[in-house]
């Protein structure tokens, strides 16, 4: 029988952070990681925009983003083992967001929350906005938001981090898909994988992203998480210099 003292449902950007944040305080943990997608192929973690910002209107959202760029400024350092060294091309570039009249006041509210918690986050008037950006066309707004901290780095490199510290921590990472979650009334027992392996753990942490509301309905545990299609446009200005 296969047993484990935790096993993760995902192994992508959050369950290998999970794995080793885990390790990290008790090097002692039995831990197991499964990913169905070992070359990431279609990971949300790698096909996304790889961005951190503190332009948020809900606290919680503003501290975890302080918290995260906390991580990247020590990450390399961090994250470094005998057999790997990450470079996650980390750019503090900023991020500028275009505000509407209808859009101000929400904008400006956000604002004074990002600043009472730390965030560097400035409003920037349409003459600045074009004293900056010279190609943009600003007569259709009334202004900005500019979050000179916040920035872009590579997911991936992020991810493989992370993976490559859990193993060397002591996590194992097993390719599989997951069918379902175990339980025994109200308590997790372990996992069922789709070719019928059963593996038991007292923890199981749901770190399947957009897909965990659905695996939490197999332990008739509704989560309001699903999976929603978004766009990233990549523009190429000519005569540009950024």
């Amino acid at each position: 029988m296969q047993t484990y003292d935790i096993i993760i449902v995902g192994g992508g950007v959050m369950g290998s952070a999970i794995a080793t944040y885990l390790l990290k305080s008790n090097l002692q943990l039995h831990i197991l990681v499964v990913e169905k997608d070992p070359t990431y192929t279609y990971s949300s973690t790698v096909l996304s925009d790889g961005n951190i910002r503190v332009q948020f209107n809900i606290k919680e959202n503003i501290l975890m983003s302080l918290y995260g760029l906390e991580v990247l400024a020590t990450f390399a350092e961090e994250m470094t083992t005998p057999a790997y060294t990450p470079n996650i091309n980390f750019r503090q570039q900023g991020n500028l967001y275009i505000v509407d009249s209808e859009g101000e006041a929400f904008a400006k509210q956000g604002i004074a929350l990002q600043q009472s918690l730390g965030g560097a986050v400035e409003w920037l008037e349409p003459g600045q906005i074009q004293q900056h950006h010279p190609l943009f066309q600003s007569a259709n707004c009334v202004g900005a938001t500019f979050g000179r901290r916040d920035g872009s780095m590579s997911p991936l490199d992020v991810l493989l981090a992370y993976r490559h510290k859990a193993i060397a921590l002591g996590a194992t990472y097993l390719t599989a898909e997951v069918g379902q979650l175990r339980h025994d009334h109200s308590q997790i027992i372990g996992i069922a994988l789709t070719s019928g392996d059963i593996l038991h753990a007292p923890i199981v942490i749901n770190a399947a992203g957009a897909w965990a509301g659905k695996l939490s309905q197999t332990a008739s545990v509704p989560l309001p998480v699903q999976p929603v299609k978004r766009q990233v446009y990549a523009v190429e200005v000519e005569g540009a210099s950024f």
